[in-house]
């Protein structure tokens, strides 16, 4: 088997020439132009069982020196048999050399006959044995996956934290009390809540697309790309969720989502409701003697039709009327009864049950009580992402 053989060096005339007298005696060469680049190289090979029997480098170079190159090689216990060589040699230099295992040394300049005799000399030397390089190269595969998860884990955090800052809701500059809450199932996912308004008309839109993961979160971020832009081209409420369908339709998605237009207008104590497969809302009055209320308008879900049948219903708001919305996270809520082994749901009428001990309060103490009450009921235990909000008609 051909030995294999690396060599470093910043002088390009050189490298060339000892390139060509090395693969003249039939070695297998890997020219590198500096230090760092052998170094890559080097773990490369090693890692893939397949380790270069010869390092040939150049002490004085750029970038990375002869010396910094085998002491890294050095750190990462990678066996090999080294051969240095430079035109400023020194007994410093040698002692440094034989701290890093190099024994082997040239001076330049040489003739290309003194230099194969002593890769011939050097490649004669024990290779380190099997066991040893067995061990350190697990324990580098080790460190290199552990850096690799690393890495992975800082994309992650970086991913979640611009999805939290681009979903993030501000509702102070809508005139109205308003209080959402928001719990991802693994820190991205596909709930969304995004605001628009013009003068005396503001949007909402409420939505949900299916999964918990990186892709839910990139399907509800075009979302509401889809939702500013219809919000920007159309005056009509109907037309916002006609064209985010379209949005949604483009992307060829098979991630199913729902959504539900709620359009406030603020003047004529109007609200109009779009809904596209999305769970229903409550209508808490603002006369404490009526009764709660939910508006059901069911329909089909967002990116099947390209003229879905959405559903589409107006109602008459009272100041102080509260309403409360969520995604199917909260009603899907459960727990198991420990005697029959029965799963109950927490639901609608576990909301409704909810909203009736707590309607005297304001928005964030009816919030705050309906996402203790149903984690309670579910013993903390979710299986999906949680959105819900509440807000009061002024």
């Amino acid at each position: 088997m051909r030995a294999r053989i690396i060599i470093a060096d910043d002088e390009r005339d050189t490298l060339h020439t000892l390139n060509l007298l090395l693969l003249s005696e039939g070695y297998s060469v890997m020219p590198c132009i500096d230090g760092l680049g052998a170094l890559g190289r080097i773990e490369e090979a090693w890692l893939a069982g397949d380790p270069y029997s010869l390092l040939v480098t150049d002490i004085h170079m750029p970038v990375m020196d002869g010396f910094d190159l085998m002491e890294e090689v050095h750190k990462r216990q990678i066996p090999t048999r080294c051969l240095g060589i430079s035109g400023m040699g020194s007994k410093d230099m040698i002692l440094k050399l034989m701290r890093f295992g190099c024994l082997d040394f040239l001076d330049k300049p040489f003739d290309g006959s003194h230099f194969l005799a002593a890769v011939q000399a050097v490649l004669t030397r024990p290779f380190p044995v099997a066991g040893q390089g067995t061990e350190t190269r697990l324990n580098a595969e080790i460190g290199r996956y552990r850096r690799d998860v690393g890495d992975l884990r800082q994309r992650i955090d970086s991913a979640q934290g611009e999805f939290q800052n681009l979903m993030a809701t501000d509702a102070s500059p809508l005139p109205l009390p308003l209080r959402i809450y928001s719990r991802p199932l693994n820190d991205m996912g596909g709930d969304l809540f995004f605001t628009h308004r013009d003068e005396f008309v503001v949007d909402m839109l409420v939505g949900d697309v299916a999964g918990h993961d990186q892709g839910a979160s990139y399907m509800a971020l075009l979302v509401k790309n889809f939702f500013e832009d219809a919000c920007a081209r159309s005056g009509s409420g109907q037309e916002i969720l006609r064209l985010v369908n379209e949005g949604v339709l483009r992307q060829n998605s098979q991630r199913l989502v729902t959504a539900l237009h709620i359009r406030l207008h603020l003047d004529e104590l109007e609200m109009e409701l779009h809904n596209a497969g999305h769970v229903p809302m409550v209508l808490i009055p603002a006369d404490r003697k009526a009764e709660l209320k939910v508006i059901q308008c069911p329909s089909v879900v967002l990116g099947l039709f390209v003229e879905p049948d959405l559903s589409h219903e107006r109602v008459k708001v009272s100041s102080g009327d509260r309403f409360v919305f969520c995604s199917d996270g909260l009603y899907g809520l459960e727990r198991v009864d420990g005697a029959s082994g029965d799963s109950e749901e927490y639901g609608v009428q576990g909301l409704l049950a909810t909203i009736a001990r707590n309607r005297d309060g304001n928005c964030e103490e009816i919030g705050d009580a309906i996402l203790r009450e149903a984690l309670v009921f579910s013993r903390h235990k979710t299986n999906d992402d949680l959105l819900l909000g509440v807000f009061e008609i002024p």
